[in-house]
């Protein structure tokens, strides 16, 4: 198909000889047409350079690898025209794929050189209807369409991030609504970020994070904090680009920029719950609602900005943990910390107006959102390391906090309430025994099958509140809860760990958090066998549940005589439980008495009901 003699000659017309023949083709028959299009490409390019001195010519006048470049450009061309051949294709599919394939080529044969004006313009429209059409295909949710514009966007990026470094932040807010499984979502993530290191303008990408985060089109928050830019990969990855590459003249601007978005989010959050002067005087006018979808244009508003700020907040979090101090002046330092210490005080601030409304039952979803997203921030601040921030003053927001927790709140806001307590416990800001309390009650008082994704946003229910709050305490406060608990509250607990709960399976699967594998995980942990007290809780609870088999007569239970006292499901927890202890921590007597009554506990669970069996 391509003759060495029509290649030459083609050079000389302005349009394609290939145009008529292809396009007629597809027209006939676009699927097959567009299947064999790239096999096309691929070998139009083989072509011309296997026989570019005799396509374009050779002289002494032509200057080193010009028939290079005249091969290369002539490949250009035939990709500039194989593009425009799929405009009147229909099939969506079948059109973006060959899209897809065309540009792969391209990119792996390495056309892209020196001279690319006219290339150029082909890519950036390229770039413009591939992002027009993943925002439409995501709102269509056609899956597979929505890798095919990212594998593009992915590639043009690649051959040159300038492309498109125009359109970054809108392609990085449709990023934020597509599911986390979207592997070519990676991909782009993964050449954007190494653009920016590259170039080491990883401030630049700080900020079209945020921008992505504040646009104007409202978000779904649970959809959006699973997406690829906010799960493990991306932030890891980010973290560790910022502790590397990010530039020491850098740093202050970044923080600056970072805390201006919050700032502002914050501040219009406050702003738009704000209750009106006259609210406590006269009924409040109903609200002018919209025609689209009866919904008040200044909820809508707060509704926004509080995801906005939610989203800001995890992008925040991941910058302050990961400023390269070791690298930066003590006048850099000090500003950085100065400015940081006056927007922790200014959150302080706004939290506590937060937290009064909250109190008084004149708040929204979207305010309680906004108070979680502040705790989680303030948390990150004061644990950061390259942060130093003074934290005097939390001790009357300690206060607050234990009283909102008497008020109706969303269950995420309970667990970081808790979250913050339990901090604020350990750094003597407030008194252990109310805030252990509250932690325990909220254990004994669960409702429902206890799984939980792992991810704070899914914090719904009480019962997702359970397993987040015993999860935080396991992995985190139980020395804490050694140190500063009473002996009653150490022994709710010790009941806690040996309950059924802590042992059924039911309803869990390996994506998600159960009771059982906190527990589990903790048992397993040696730490926990180190904390005296919480172990002796723990061995205390095993002997009283336990206890109540030494009046079993073995021998009068295994002639089938019915005995007074049966077994619980706390006595096979309790068993259970005992399975994970080292044996090194039990003394001989209590050893033995355990054993004695492992036999009465097997001889029961024989001759009653069969689930209740101990192994």
């Amino acid at each position: 198909m391509f003759n060495v003699d029509v290649l030459r000659q083609a050079q000389d017309r302005d349009d394609s000889p290939y145009v008529e023949f292809l396009s007629s083709a597809i027209t006939a028959s676009p699927v097959a047409a567009c299947h064999g299009l790239p096999r096309l490409f691929k070998a139009f390019i083989q072509v011309t350079r296997r026989h570019k001195a005799a396509i374009f010519g050779q002289s002494s006048h032509q200057a080193p690898g010009a028939s290079a470049d005249q091969a290369r450009q002539a490949s250009l061309k035939f990709f500039a025209m194989c593009d425009s051949l799929l405009s009147p294709v229909n099939e969506d599919e079948i059109r973006w794929e060959t899209k897809t394939k065309l540009l792969r080529i391209m990119n792996s044969e390495g056309l892209y050189g020196v001279n690319n004006e006219s290339i150029d313009k082909v890519l950036s429209r390229i770039g413009e209807e591939t992002i027009a059409g993943l925002a439409h295909f995501i709102s269509e949710n056609k899956q597979a369409l929505v890798e095919y514009t990212l594998d593009i966007l992915s590639i043009i990026v690649g051959i040159d991030y300038d492309l498109l470094a125009h359109s970054t932040p809108r392609i990085l807010h449709l990023l934020l609504t597509v599911p986390s499984h979207t592997a070519p979502a990676y991909t782009y993530l993964g050449k954007l970020l190494d653009y920016h290191r590259k170039t080491r303008t990883l401030d630049l990408l700080v900020e079209s994070l945020l921008e992505a985060c504040a646009s104007r089109a409202l978000l779904d928050r649970s959809a959006a904090s699973v997406s690829p830019i906010l799960r493990h990969p991306f932030l890891d990855d980010f973290a560790k680009s910022l502790k590397s590459f990010i530039t020491p003249g850098q740093v202050s601007g970044t923080v600056d920029t970072v805390l201006h978005h919050l700032r502002e989010q914050l501040l219009t959050i406050v702003d738009l719950s704000a209750p009106s002067d006259d609210d406590n005087s006269r009924p409040q006018k109903k609200k002018r609602k919209t025609a689209k979808d009866g919904v008040s244009p200044v909820t809508e508003s707060s509704t926004r900005a509080a995801v906005a700020f939610s989203l800001a907040s995890r992008i925040a979090c991941t910058v302050f943990s990961s400023i390269p101090t070791r690298y930066l002046e003590d006048d850099t330092k000090s500003a950085v910390t100065e400015v940081v210490q006056d927007f922790y005080a200014f959150e302080r601030s706004k939290l506590k107006d937060i937290l009064k409304r909250i109190r008084r039952g004149a708040s929204s979803q979207d305010v309680h959102w906004a108070a979680s997203s502040i705790l989680r921030l303030q948390y990150c601040i004061k644990t950061a390391p390259s942060v130093q921030v003074s934290t005097q003053g939390d001790q009357k927001t300690a206060s607050k906090l234990l009283s909102t927790l008497e008020s109706p709140i969303s269950p995420e806001l309970r667990v970081e309430i808790l979250h913050t307590l339990l901090n604020d416990v350990d750094l003597g800001y407030c008194e252990s025994a109310p805030v252990f309390d509250e932690v325990l009650s909220l254990l004994e008082h669960h409702a429902g099958e206890l799984t939980w994704s792992g991810r704070v946003h899914d914090v719904r229910t009480d019962s997702q509140a359970t397993i987040a709050t015993c999860h935080l305490l396991v992995s985190r406060w139980l020395p804490l809860l050694d140190g500063a608990a009473s002996e009653a509250q150490l022994a709710r607990f010790a009941k806690l760990m040996t309950s059924p709960q802590s042992f059924s399976q039911s309803g869990v699967t390996h994506e998600q958090i159960g009771l059982p594998s906190i527990v589990q995980r903790a048992l397993h942990n040696a730490e926990l066998w180190e904390l005296h007290r919480l172990r002796d809780a723990l061995l205390e609870q095993i002997n009283a549940v336990t206890k109540p088999l030494d009046s079993v007569d073995v021998l009068t239970a295994v002639r089938g005589v019915h005995s007074p006292v049966g077994l619980s499901s706390d006595t096979v927890g309790a068993y259970r439980l005992l399975l994970y202890i080292p044996a090194e921590y039990l003394s001989r007597g209590i050893r033995s008495d355990l054993l004695r009554r492992a036999l009465a506990a097997d001889v029961l669970s024989d001759h009653g009901d069969a689930q209740t069996a101990l192994f």
